[in-house]
């Protein structure tokens, strides 16, 4: 089903409910935007930290410490 047709079906059927369900509606559709707009954010942001090299020294060699790099021993 082409995304014309599901709007053209969808549309047929909210235009049969009453008011108080036409609300209901518009209230569960503007949690289903917010919510998949939420995630697309987040993606993105995921998808640019992941790319940056701001955090490439990590991938250097790690520094090894032993006792003598100790200030206190308990």
């Amino acid at each position: 089903m082409t995304r014309e047709a599901i709007l053209k079906s969808t549309i047929e059927k909210l235009n049969k409910l009453p008011e108080n369900k036409l609300i209901e509606v518009a209230d569960f559709t503007t949690y289903l935007v917010e919510n998949w707009e939420m995630k697309s954010l987040t993606a993105g942001i995921e998808q640019l930290a992941s790319d940056s090299e701001a955090f490439s020294f990590l991938d250097e060699e790690t520094l090894e410490y032993g006792l003598n790099d100790l200030k206190e021993r308990y």
